[in-house]
């Protein structure tokens, strides 16, 4: 019999102990909160962390679980703080302590006190996400047609955090999106409805991201999007004139980059001036000296994360991050998880499209590294880092088989 109320498995199923139950209600506040207040996000961030040390304080079972990405991780952060001891502006620098540096802890309280073995727990927290996901949309869609925003935006920072966000929810949820929730009609409504907002961004590299992710998902697992997207999209192109004009300068992309083409220029003219520290992070504001070359006056960085980072915190950074970027792919596809059906496939196929997502963005500076975004990194991440418990159970069952008496 399937549980009652909208959930498509049992309460208890969630949590085996006081540990799990703590660890369960601050990662369902992470995925609620992310969108709509960083307050709470912050608060819900602190509550996973202390969830983890509440484990090796109190849960006398408790061993540090380790990941093949703890050792990337812990290199690009090292070296991301060293550049900020030899920045060319300590003061500017200084910020990486309170808006980077402890929320590198939260990848490894996600790593110890997330269990990717529990479908049930994640498909809760995908639920949080989405919920969270849902009502930021529809805010972004009330304020771009009631309030006179250009376009679509969240209410904690302005569209491209947001459409960056939705791309991110989507790809991570979407392999498991009708297992959520019931009735089904509900989930593909939200689905709805954040597409229309993520369309009403007007971010090209989101809707270029999310298109090639529909199109991956609707041919290798549910049919249905490949009418329900281009429908959803009809809509949102009917309803904003603003959207056929935005895609229409993808034919000129240099002239209406906004500048990208003088920064990625200025920034790869640099990476030879500090290769091994950097300039040092948040600097760009002292190093860029070209502003009278921009139309936006009010650029805070180099729009390319692939260049910043190096130019920040120097080439050794970018090295590390690649590491953490490479790795973490490979783990997500090593199992073919498009040709599966069953968790593991449908979480690592998730996980790997949020994560690809995040990466195609840093090209353009398109939102992977801001405040929110980041958090969404590190979860996947940390769940990227944990996939190969399932390679274990695989091989531990296979063992077992092979030793089953006559």
């Amino acid at each position: 019999m399937p549980p009652p109320g909208f959930l498509t498995f049992p309460i208890h199923s969630l949590f085996k102990s006081k540990f799990d139950l703590f660890s369960c209600v601050s990662l369902c506040l992470f995925g609620l909160s992310m969108i709509l207040s960083l307050v709470a996000l912050e608060i819900s961030v602190g509550l996973v962390v202390l969830s983890w040390l509440a484990r090796i304080g109190f849960d006398r079972s408790y061993k540090f679980r380790s990941t093949p990405l703890d050792i990337p991780v812990l290199s690009f952060f090292v070296l991301r703080l060293l550049s900020v001891l030899s920045s060319v502006d300590p003061g500017a620098s200084q910020v990486f302590f309170w808006k980077e540096g402890p929320f590198f802890i939260f990848f490894f309280a996600l790593t110890q006190n997330l269990d990717v073995k529990n479908e049930n727990l994640l498909s809760l927290v995908f639920l949080c996400f989405l919920i969270g996901a849902l009502i930021g949309s529809a805010h972004g869609i009330y304020v771009h047609f009631t309030e006179g925003y250009a376009r679509a935006r969240s209410t904690t920072s302005g569209n491209t955090t947001l459409g960056m966000y939705l791309t991110a929810i989507l790809a991570l949820t979407l392999p498991s999106f009708e297992n959520l929730l019931k009735p089904r009609s509900v989930v593909w409504g939200m689905f709805v409805v954040c597409l229309l907002a993520l369309f009403f961004t007007l971010n090209r590299t989101h809707l270029i991201i999310i298109s090639c992710v529909l199109l991956l998902i609707g041919v290798v697992r549910c049919r249905r999007l490949l009418w329900l997207a281009p429908a959803t999209f009809i809509v949102a192109y009917a309803l904003s004139p603003a959207l056929g004009g935005r895609l229409s300068t993808l034919s000129s992309p240099v002239s209406t980059s906004s500048g990208r083409n003088i920064l990625w220029a200025d920034a790869w003219g640099r990476l030879l001036d500090h290769p091994f520290l950097g300039y040092g992070p948040y600097t760009f504001s002292h190093v860029f000296d070209k502003y009278d070359k921009l139309t936006d006056k009010l650029v805070g960085g180099w729009h390319n994360d692939y260049l910043q980072v190096p130019v920040e915190s120097g080439l050794p950074s970018l090295l590390a991050l690649l590491w953490v970027f490479g790795s973490s792919l490979y783990y997500c596809s090593r199992y073919r998880p498009w040709r599966g059906r069953e968790w593991n496939a449908r979480l690592s196929l998730g996980v790997g499209l949020m994560l690809a997502s995040l990466y195609f963005a840093a090209f353009f500076g398109a939102g992977a590294f801001d405040v929110i975004n980041a958090q969404l990194l590190r979860f996947g991440l940390a769940i990227a880092g944990l996939l190969p418990v399932f390679e274990k159970v695989e091989k531990g069952n296979a063992v077992e088989s092979d030793h089953i008496p006559d």
